[in-house]
């Protein structure tokens, strides 16, 4: 008797564990092919970038993944999440944040 379609498998959390980068780079890949809302899942909770890359002392790293999480959730929410980042980014010396995130962290969509 079959059980039906295998469900689809529950993403763990990446950042508990201690990952590699081309795992996390790995998750970003995962989340290009999927919808905003797993996109959004993938850059928060798989990836971690915002917590991982502030824990290695790489603070544009973590911007920028939130730069680019305020672009997938959209609304008034997201554009704050876009102007905060792309503030500090522009504070820590660089000129235009949009163009510097494309060189760090492919846009998602």
């Amino acid at each position: 008797m079959s059980a039906g379609p295998t469900p689809r498998p529950a993403y763990r959390s990446c950042a508990e564990h201690d990952v590699d980068l081309s795992t996390r780079e790995g998750c970003l890949a995962r989340a290009r092919q999927n919808d905003a809302e797993e996109q959004i899942f993938v850059l928060r909770d798989c990836y971690g970038a915002e917590r991982r890359f502030n824990g290695y002392q790489m603070a544009n790293y973590a911007r920028f993944a939130r730069l680019r999480r305020g672009e997938l959730m959209g609304g008034d929410a997201g554009a704050a999440l876009v102007d905060e980042a792309s503030a500090e980014v522009r504070r820590s010396g660089v000129a235009d944040p949009a163009r510097m995130a494309c060189a760090f962290m492919a846009p998602v969509r």
